[in-house]
């Protein structure tokens, strides 16, 4: 993160022990050996991890004011009596304002908003160590299902790699319970929290995947987020069977997320056409990752958030950039990404030196950049 936060590091250890323990045995971290991506088995145990307990199908969404969307956290902002960040129409938050009288954390609100299940792993790590070492809430909003086209299955597979990396990233194995919300524009959410911590919360809207060129999957129709936000399609149809969802229903639900959490600190993708970004024509980054930069960018302006407080990652063209991860730093996040790999067939990787050595993907791995909005738009927002 650019922040400047000092880093502790809470298992040093595991760079001698974990490497060890995956060179011998390549299960590491696991709860028991996991079986090979591809396979029957795979899918069923990806899909069907007791740890992970959904939310009852015949039962109503919630309203977001409702539920764990908003973790339990008093941001720096509201505990040092500073000014509260600005709300949409200058509304105030439903939950309330949060105060330490009402058992919340005394601790940053970082919010952070990606396209599919991984890339904050990939792209913001060791961001999400940091942010779990120093106290802080971490509230974390998936966009799309990066479901390749292949259904329901593959998203969950990968919502519940997610979870089993922040497990390792919070250093325990806990179990993760559902909740069905619906926001005030009536876009429909999982919102996903741990037993006994009120800090994290991972949020999936499950909308199609877009595709590393962007046209989509015959699957999905060829809906896409970026053709979404260019108004090529009226509405986009999330993979697990949730009401259509409108650009304007999807800029007003991320509003809402960022009015409730009064977030401290936001993190997403360089958005689309950005005039400053680190890119590369021959190696672009995934258009999904652009547009989630982009309309989180746009809800945020919408609301008056200051973007001095956010954080924009690179993502694929981190690729042209000098490694800048290494010792234990890198170790906890490639053996938290491992965790999440278990459940995704596309990035399966048995132990940190596969890992390391996955294409493209072990190369982003030992990267981190961050920009930030003057250096995004050194001429200032375009009108």
């Amino acid at each position: 993160m650019s922040r400047g936060r000092p880093r502790t590091r809470y298992r040093a250890w595991v760079a001698l022990v974990g490497l060890v323990a995956v060179l011998a045995a390549g299960t590491w971290g696991l709860t028991g050996a996991q079986p090979r991506p591809g396979t029957d088995a795979w899918a069923l145990s990806a899909v069907q991890d007791a740890r992970f307990v959904a939310a009852d199908p015949a039962t109503a969404p919630v309203p977001v004011a409702e539920s764990p969307i908003r973790p339990g956290c008093v941001g720096a902002h509201v505990a040092s009596g500073g000014a509260e960040p600005a709300h949409a129409d200058g509304a105030e938050p439903q939950t309330g304002d949060a105060s330490a009288d009402d058992g919340a954390i005394e601790g940053d609100m970082v919010l952070s908003v990606w396209a599919h299940p991984d890339d904050d792993l990939v792209f913001m790590n060791p961001g999400i160590a940091d942010d779990l070492q120093a106290g802080e809430c971490v509230s974390t909003v998936f966009l799309t299902g990066g479901d390749a086209g292949a259904g329901q299955d593959r998203a969950t597979a990968r919502q519940r790699g997610v979870m089993a990396a922040y497990d390792d990233l919070m250093g325990r194995e806990t179990t993760w319970h559902e909740v069905r919300v619906v926001l005030g524009s009536g876009v429909e959410a999982s919102v996903w929290t741990p037993d006994g911590d009120d800090r994290v919360s991972l949020t999936f809207l499950d909308l199609p995947d877009g595709n590393t060129g962007g046209q989509g999957f015959a699957a999905t129709h060829h809906e896409t987020l970026p053709r979404l936000l260019a108004g090529d399609l009226p509405e986009l149809h999330p993979v697990d069977g949730a009401p259509a969802v409108t650009r304007t229903a999807l800029v007003s639900a991320l509003e809402e997320i960022v009015t409730l959490l009064e977030p401290d600190h936001v993190v997403t993708s360089i958005p689309d056409g950005a005039p400053g970004a680190v890119d590369d024509p021959t190696r672009p980054d995934h258009p999904d990752h652009r547009a989630a930069g982009a309309v989180t960018r746009e809800a945020l302006l919408d609301v008056g958030f200051d973007l001095d407080r956010v954080d924009f990652l690179v993502g694929y063209p981190s690729y042209d950039l000098p490694v800048n991860l290494g010792g234990d730093e890198l170790v906890d996040k490639v053996l938290a990404f491992r965790r999440y790999a278990q459940y995704d067939e596309t990035s399966y990787c048995a132990d940190y030196t596969s890992c390391l050595h996955h294409g493209r993907l072990g190369q982003w791995l030992q990267r981190h950049y961050v920009m930030t909005e003057d250096e995004l738009y050194p001429a200032g927002t375009p009108d």
